[in-house]
């Protein structure tokens, strides 16, 4: 079959929504020791796994020992987006969260070359607005 109508029988499946062949997806590997703007953080990753055992996606979890507490969330793509918990904090939640009512949402935006991250984060169900930048240690 000619490539062209390959292609073309793809397009028209996207267009019309149709699934077109399942594509790889990749995430950042952000394991390790990064230096931040609120202390060291250790990032672990973790695959998040369908029924038939395919990867589908990636969690990350960094504790940080400045507040005692923990970043935890889900790449998406090269986007960590999650939240922030700690056992004490000057803003208190109306709702707990991993057992606390100190925490907020968190977005890691990680560079091409996985070395930076631009960051930011908010109290409780705030939009995250406040910097949280990062580089690898």
């Amino acid at each position: 079959m000619d490539m062209r109508v390959v292609l073309n029988c793809l397009a028209a499946g996207v267009l019309i929504g149709l699934p077109a062949v399942a594509m790889a997806q990749e995430w950042p590997d952000i394991t390790g020791a990064w230096d931040t703007t609120f202390g060291p953080l250790n990032f672990t990753l973790k695959d998040i796994k369908d029924d038939a055992g395919a990867v589908i996606g990636k969690s990350a979890t960094a504790p940080y020992k400045e507040e005692g507490g923990t970043v935890s969330g889900e790449l998406q793509g090269s986007t960590l987006v999650g939240y922030w918990h700690e056992p004490y904090s000057s803003v208190k939640c109306t709702t707990k969260r991993a057992n606390t009512f100190y925490w907020g949402k968190v977005e890691f935006v990680f560079n091409a070359a996985v070395n930076e991250y631009a960051g930011k984060w908010g109290y409780c169900e705030e939009a995250p607005e406040r910097g949280w930048s990062g580089r690898r240690a």
